[in-house]
């Protein structure tokens, strides 16, 4: 006889079957992707995928809950457990088949399984606006850049200005001064060419030094602003945590008896501290939408995110932050030192190994945005159509406003000459008449 053999006969199997037996589960259908109810009211989901399965093998039947009576999900209160594991702990259900996260506290007052799936926390905010396509005239550089580049030309204006003044010969039709200087060094940047050169020993190879720089200005300033017109900017978003805890957004989380704001209010590290206290609880989740509709920050399980969002028409305009909080391994809760967990564990193991958990998230997921209306194709196809559509007038914002701006600035110019030129020849022409008559 051999040890796995013996083995057996020492340790007999005593559920192998469990002759139809009913488990009352602690159960919150209302925690996607694990138990939910799907757009025909059916309890659906990766733990009644599981459990089906399961139930067919062992031979037991099951009941669900809707919610739990005190309406917590898993709180330690005055030494007391709440919510589904409360009612695991006193015995008032037989095991929990939700996204239950493993932590200390839980591990140590229940019997959990293997786990068989893996879920974070995360932090959804909403899609910044796009920068605005008028404002497509000072996109193309940032703000250092022109600051840098109007404080160069200032300078350089002050410098050429003192080379010339010497000069007998003006490089303005009136009096050489630093405005007319100015204005004559800016339209090297337009690209507009100089007829009158200054004839001062270093004046051409100033030039010559200035018109590169220039045209190297120009040409990046040209396809920046194509590249603007044809791909607009996206505007800035937050995919860190520690940006995100010294922005002004607040963050809001549903008020369920979780864990999470807890560890983050007595969390030692700053980057969390800072976030617990930008957190604020409500008591449901039409409070929420609101709160992210005015531009605050929603706190939720990462897999849960996309079903609250979904649901609320909010995943077009809403993004998650990359960087997610407490990631940590989901299973099955059961009294503690329950006789049958380690049947259970068995086939929740060879469900994750087998890559079935994985499968049937995906279908969930995918089949829950298609009867919703958000099916990932439907939605890159709107993304794509978006973007790949031939450039019409609304892409040339930028070009008419350059022109536009162009021409005023050219009017007021030619205005301040004429008047300056009346200002200097209508008093002779005056005299002279007053004379000959």
């Amino acid at each position: 006889m051999g040890p796995e053999e013996g083995r057996q006969q020492l340790f007999v199997e005593r559920y192998s079957d469990l002759h139809g037996h009913l488990f009352h589960l602690a159960s919150w259908t209302d925690d996607f992707p694990y138990l939910f109810y799907d757009n025909e009211k059916r309890a659906a989901g990766i733990g009644v995928a599981m459990l089906q399965e399961t139930s067919l093998r062992l031979n037991f039947t099951y009941s669900l809950q809707e919610v739990p009576p005190d309406g917590h999900w898993a709180e330690l209160i005055n030494g007391m457990w709440t919510g589904l594991l409360g009612q695991v702990v006193r015995g008032q259900k037989d095991f929990i088949i939700n996204g239950m996260a493993v932590v200390r506290d839980r591990y140590q007052a229940a019997d959990f399984t293997v786990p068989y799936f893996s879920d974070s926390y995360s932090i959804t905010l909403k899609v910044p606006p796009p920068a605005p396509r008028w404002q497509s005239l000072v996109y193309p550089f940032s703000r250092w850049v022109w600051m840098g580049m109007g404080c160069t030309l200032l300078l350089l204006s002050l410098v050429f200005h003192l080379l010339v003044r010497p000069d007998s010969s003006l490089i303005y039709n009136n009096e050489a001064d630093v405005v007319s200087t100015l204005v004559w060094l800016s339209r090297t940047l337009l690209r507009q060419p100089s007829l009158r050169v200054p004839k001062v020993a270093g004046c051409r190879p100033f030039l010559v030094c200035w018109g590169l720089a220039a045209l190297v200005l120009s040409t990046c300033y040209n396809g920046n602003l194509v590249a603007f017109l044809t791909v607009p900017k996206q505007a800035h978003r937050i995919n860190f945590l520690e940006e995100l805890a010294v922005s002004h957004t607040k963050i809001h989380m549903l008020d369920y008896g979780n864990f999470v704001p807890g560890n983050l209010w007595s969390s030692r590290e700053t980057v969390l501290r800072l976030l617990g206290a930008k957190l604020t609880l409500l008591p449901n989740y039409d409070q929420v939408i609101q709160a992210f509709d005015a531009g605050a920050g929603v706190l939720e399980a990462t897999q849960y995110s996309h079903f609250l969002f979904i649901t609320r028409k909010r995943s077009k305009n809403a993004y998650v932050v990359e960087e997610k909080l407490y990631p940590s391994n989901v299973g099955w809760v059961f009294q503690k030192g329950a006789p049958y967990k380690h049947i259970f564990d068995r086939y929740l193991s060879w469900m994750s190994q087998a890559g079935l958990v994985e499968y049937w998230r995906g279908t969930v997921v995918e089949d829950f945005r298609r009867t919703s209306g958000d099916s990932p194709e439907t939605s890159s196809q709107t993304v794509g159509s978006q973007w790949l559509q031939p450039l019409a007038l609304d892409h040339l914002q930028g070009a008419f406003i350059v022109m536009l701006l162009g021409t005023i600035v050219a009017l007021l110019v030619l205005a301040v000459e004429v008047s300056l030129y009346m200002c200097r020849e209508i008093p002779a022409w005056a005299l002279s008449l007053w004379l000959a008559h």
